[in-house]
């Protein structure tokens, strides 16, 4: 991805190129709908979006986990295979947990808290019990302790120390708790996200085209050189946004957390969407 140094003379330029220019659509008039990257894709240059910030790049990549566990998911609902699956997904659990937990680190500034309390009551009290939850309970907790003992690798000490396995009600809970802070985190204005991928500009000899969101769903085509510079500004398009192919990501995982808790009998709740609310129920 080529570099883009949006400093203030880029925005001078911006303001003054970009005035009362029109702002074009994806052919047949709806939004351009480029996906996000998939992290361990093999392509060398891909065109989807990328993070452009911190709170991006924590979405994006709490997908990963997600998708892990979606994919061992199947294998849990086997009973027979169950112990021995809930070893692997100790991994990506604690995983998502790291993540999730920086990403509630990084979203709690006095304008992220504010945003929160125009929040439907039921979110904003699940947001915040679950985040105490979470460090409290699971951070530290039976499914930590097996990651970091017998999960990612083998500590010689486990096999004198005799590690329990965590229950299916430890590791569903810690990760359906992650799931919903996760999916939770995308209620933010799309102010508090922005996305970069290459462009489709050919701007010429020496200059490279990239796009950028910072509002939903507004598309920037800049034009810049080797060290990023700002040369030119391209179109301005409309383009769908990327965090609903995250939540794809997330209702799939959802969905394998129901199927789990549902075959397991182990006492939790289900995970159901209620009047554009997520909790636990």
């Amino acid at each position: 991805m080529a570099r883009l140094v949006l400093d203030e003379a880029a925005m001078a330029l911006a303001v003054k190129q970009l005035s009362g220019r029109p702002i074009f659509s994806a052919p047949g008039g709806g939004l351009l709908e480029p996906r996000i990257i998939d992290i361990i894709e093999e392509k060398p240059n891909p065109d989807g979006w990328q993070p452009l910030d911190e709170h991006s790049r924590l979405l994006l990549f709490g997908t990963e986990p997600c998708r892990d566990i979606v994919f061992h998911s199947e294998k849990f609902l086997n009973h027979q295979e169950r112990r021995r699956t809930i070893k692997a997904m100790t991994i990506p659990v604690c995983t998502l947990m790291d993540i999730v937990d920086k990403l509630l680190s990084l979203l709690n500034s006095q304008e992220a808290r504010r945003e929160r309390e125009s929040w439907p009551p039921g979110d904003n009290a699940t947001y915040k019990n679950l985040s105490r939850r979470l460090r409290k309970r699971h951070m530290r907790g039976p499914v930590r302790v097996f990651r970091n003992k017998l999960g990612a690798h083998v500590d010689e000490a486990a096999l004198l120390e005799r590690i329990p396995l965590p229950s299916s009600a430890d590791l569903l809970q810690a990760y359906g708790d992650s799931l919903l802070l996760l999916l939770l985190s995308t209620n933010y204005p799309s102010t508090f996200f922005s996305w970069i991928r290459p462009g489709s500009d050919s701007p010429g000899l020496g200059l490279t085209s990239v796009q950028t969101m910072f509002s939903y769903p507004l598309c920037v085509e800049w034009h810049v050189d080797n060290d990023g510079c700002v040369k030119s500004v391209g179109t301005l398009t409309l383009a769908a946004d990327p965090r609903h192919e995250i939540r794809q990501y997330i209702f799939e995982g959802i969905q394998a957390y129901n199927q789990m808790v549902d075959q397991s009998n182990c006492g939790l709740r289900q995970i159901v969407q209620i009047e554009d609310s997520q909790h636990s129920i």
